[in-house]
């Protein structure tokens, strides 16, 4: 399992300028779900899985309290986040869609929610 976020580098004074709670974590490879879980509550980070499940709620009504920062996980298009992991994390939030279509590629779905949660946890924040 890979864990983290590229950046660029003028990506962190962004970050650091706009979105100044969040973090920005270097990729680690997991070696299996037990030390994702360790890794993500050794940051102190809030697990958030993306993926249509029984429990899923729409992302938008999913709210970060006090001072969360955000772990999202994503599975793969093909097979999602396995059920193992799937009972470790809550909440699960999924994307809304009309239509019969139920998923969109994992991208897409993570730019989707994160930029949401970005956007909400600096909503004060205006751009010149």
């Amino acid at each position: 399992m890979l864990v983290g976020r590229t950046i660029a580098i003028d990506d962190e004074v962004v970050l650091n300028e706009f979105f100044p709670r969040w973090r920005v974590v270097n990729w680690v490879v997991c070696p299996n779900e037990l030390s994702l879980m360790k890794l993500i509550r050794r940051a102190k980070l809030r697990p958030i899985a993306i993926e249509v499940s029984r429990i899923a709620v729409p992302y938008y009504l999913c709210e970060l309290q006090n001072n969360d920062v955000p772990a999202f996980i994503v599975g793969s298009e093909d097979n999602g986040i396995p059920d193992s992991l799937l009972k470790c994390v809550s909440p699960h939030i999924y994307i809304p869609m009309a239509g019969k279509a139920t998923c969109l590629s994992a991208g897409m779905a993570l730019a989707i929610v994160a930029t949401h949660f970005a956007y909400v946890a600096n909503s004060a924040v205006t751009l010149n």
